[in-house]
């Protein structure tokens, strides 16, 4: 079953999705070492494989497979650039020959987390081995390693690609959140992941919860966009500076990008004062910003307008949601967040009990936890209502 060709679509081991063999943010220069805490070590002594040379190699991989599985290759420049919808040039030319370089020189080692399906492996690959170019015909020649195109022949734990797809996703991170999520619904259809881990396994440049989940949210909408894979994604802030990420798989093919968003935008709709959220002129404000600039930013437009909004809320909300009032406000709001002490022992009033604050600076109650995240709020609201029922005279 392992060998077996499913046309049209690219055969990959989900180890290769789910630690990279190419990278979406990195600085190019020549020789990097990545490793992975859980045992991945990636090297290559020439420039780093980016989003273009992985479509190349999905290409070819897609190649030697419908040619059942050769690891060597002759092949025109111009078909490989034709069949990754880049239109053939000297340009593009260079850039592909550039590209097989690259791919030369990498070199991947498992030790010990190679998933084979029943246990983890050691296993040292490289992926091109060698190529070069026809004297008479001028055709590239490649040559795979025969290791690593093997693995992927015989293995039980994979996923298919669709390469008309995948070349869609014009995003470098969109592609590899695709990879990784491919993998993750292996054998499942909800996923749940701290946002600072998924920034690290892709990985991001990028290190706070705050300019992470924007991206992954755009991500996710140009995946639903593109591809097959139908996604709804929920945000779950724990505390701040901390947030997780749950992905839902969506059955069937043609589900609305917004719909595929449905429970976020629903949390959107219900911080609308009850009256405001019937309102067709408000719903339809939101579910534009929210397509165009995610969740965060219509949240905290939308708790600016409670927070200020005085006589008409709908016209103050959709000036607010136009020029982004709550930005300023929502940094205001933090830095006086932070202002709120906590700390572990402490003894708080919450709703008119007291309690102590454990580990983690969290409240344990009958009923549940509280995160330090609530708690914070709480404390704020608290503190804001007692200092405007008692002015400080100036």
């Amino acid at each position: 079953m392992g060998g077996e060709m499913v046309k049209g679509l690219v055969k990959q081991d989900i180890n290769f999705h789910e630690y990279p063999i190419w990278f979406q943010n990195v600085r190019q220069g020549e020789g990097l070492i990545w490793k992975d805490r859980e045992g991945f070590i990636y090297r290559t002594g020439y420039k780093v494989p980016t989003k273009t040379d992985v479509i190349f190699l999905y290409y070819l991989m897609l190649y030697s497979q419908k040619h059942e599985w050769t690891d060597e290759l002759t092949l025109s420049q111009r078909s490989i650039l034709k069949g990754c919808g880049i239109e053939p040039g000297k340009r593009w030319a260079d850039r592909l020959k550039d590209s097989l370089e690259r791919w030369e020189h990498v070199g991947i080692k498992f030790e010990g987390t190679f998933y084979n399906g029943v246990g983890y492996q050691t296993l040292h690959f490289g992926i091109i081995d060698a190529w070069g170019i026809e004297e008479e015909t001028k055709k590239l020649w490649i040559r795979f390693s025969p290791e690593w195109l093997l693995k992927i022949k015989e293995s039980n734990f994979f996923k298919y690609l669709d390469f008309n797809q995948i070349k869609t996703l014009r995003s470098p991170l969109t592609l590899r959140l695709y990879e990784i999520l491919i993998k993750s619904f292996q054998s499942r259809d909800i996923w749940e992941i701290d946002a600072l881990k998924l920034a690290a396994k892709i990985p991001m440049a990028e290190k706070y919860a705050a300019d992470i989940i924007p991206k992954i949210q755009a991500s996710t909408n140009r995946i639903n966009e593109k591809t097959s894979l139908k996604l709804a994604l929920n945000v779950v802030r724990i505390k701040r500076g901390y947030a997780k990420f749950i992905f839902r798989k969506l059955q069937g093919k043609t589900v609305d990008v917004l719909s595929t968003q449905s429970i976020e935008y629903r949390t959107l709709l219900n911080l609308l004062p009850k009256e405001q959220q019937r309102k067709k002129t408000i719903q339809y404000k939101i579910e534009q910003k929210f397509r165009k600039k995610g969740a965060e930013y219509v949240k905290r437009n939308i708790l600016y307008a409670n927070a200020r909004a005085n006589k008409n809320y709908r016209v103050f909300l959709l000036k607010a949601l136009k020029e982004d009032w709550g930005l300023g406000w929502e940094e205001d709001q933090d830095t006086k967040l932070a202002d709120i002490t906590i700390e572990h022992g402490q003894i708080v009033t919450f709703h008119g009990k007291e309690h102590e604050v454990q580990e983690g600076n969290c409240l344990h109650l009958e009923d549940g936890v509280v995160p330090e995240g609530e708690l914070r709020k709480y404390l704020l609201q608290k503190k804001e209502k007692n200092n405007a029922k008692h002015p400080i005279p100036n």
